[in-house]
Formats: structure tokens, C-alpha cells, sequence
């Protein structure tokens, strides 16, 4: 008789583990789409700021190359990895960067940004930016299109 509950139980909190991550993926699958017109059309030399693609409340948004790993994004956000972070496996691709957009030390959104959509010029290991200051400019580099933060 006990082993029913504990059966239940189970499944209740794969349901729920598995609810929260198509929750996750779902509201990456919106900023990527809301993202990828709003890069493409902007012309040369213009300003995007990403307050305006990506409206929810949000403090600070970090930004971290490829191959960058669990811990270091953890040491530099001083948060604690969430599956979404965890389920990017960032330290294993080159094809994407990864935008995590921090509410009050707690994780709003994890999305996967890949080169074609966005690329963001790094001086360093990661970029962070506070919500009033989340913005880049377009640039013509060469053989590419760069987006440069803005001061």
C-alpha cells in the first residue's frame, strides 16, 4: 500500500519537473522569435535594446560565450545553475551564447541565441548588463555583422 503514494508522488513531480522545463523552453522560443526579426531589420549603425524585445521584469542580463561553463556562470551571476541553465549545455557548443536575464537573484529566462541571429562582441569571458543599459549597436565587421554593447 505505501508504494501507490510514493508511485504518485513520482509522477507528480516529473509532471511538474517536465511542465517547468516546456515552460522554460516555450518562453525561450518567444524571445528567440521576437529577437530574430528585431536583429535582422535593423540597419547598420542603429541601436537594439533589449528591453523592448524582452519586456518581463528583469534586472540584469548576462550574456556568456560559447563553451562557458556551469560554474563559471554561477560564480558570475552568484546564482545557483537552474535546469534551463544546466540543459543548454553551453560548455559543449560553439553555435550559440547564452542570455540569462536575472530578476531580483533568481532566474527569469535562459535562451540560446545562435551566431546567425545575434552576435554579440565579447572582450572577455561573459558580458553583463543592467536592464537600462541592455543595448547594442550594429556594426559592419569584416566577413561579419557585430553587435557591440553599448556604454
Amino acid at each position: 500500500m505505501a508504494r501507490l503514494p510514493k508511485l504518485a508522488l513520482a509522477l507528480l513531480l516529473a509532471g511538474s519537473l517536465a511542465a517547468s522545463l516546456a515552460w522554460w523552453l516555450d518562453e525561450e522560443r518567444r524571445f528567440v522569435q521576437a529577437l530574430t526579426p528585431a536583429s535582422k531589420e535593423i540597419a547598420l549603425g542603429s541601436t537594439l535594446d533589449l528591453a523592448r524585445v524582452y519586456p518581463e521584469p528583469w534586472q540584469r542580463l548576462y550574456i556568456f560565450p560559447p563553451y562557458s561553463g556551469i560554474a563559471t556562470m554561477e560564480t558570475a551571476m552568484k546564482i545557483n545553475a537552474n535546469r534551463a541553465l544546466k540543459a543548454a549545455h553551453l560548455e559543449e557548443r560553439d553555435d550559440i551564447a547564452l542570455f540569462v536575464f536575472v530578476e531580483r537573484r533568481e532566474i527569469q529566462l535562459v535562451a540560446a541565441v545562435r551566431r546567425g541571429i545575434m552576435e554579440i562582441e565579447l572582450n572577455g569571458d561573459f558580458l553583463v548588463r543592467d536592464r537600462a543599459h541592455a543595448q547594442f549597436k550594429k556594426t559592419q565587421k569584416p566577413g561579419s555583422v557585430a553587435w557591440v554593447a553599448q556604454p
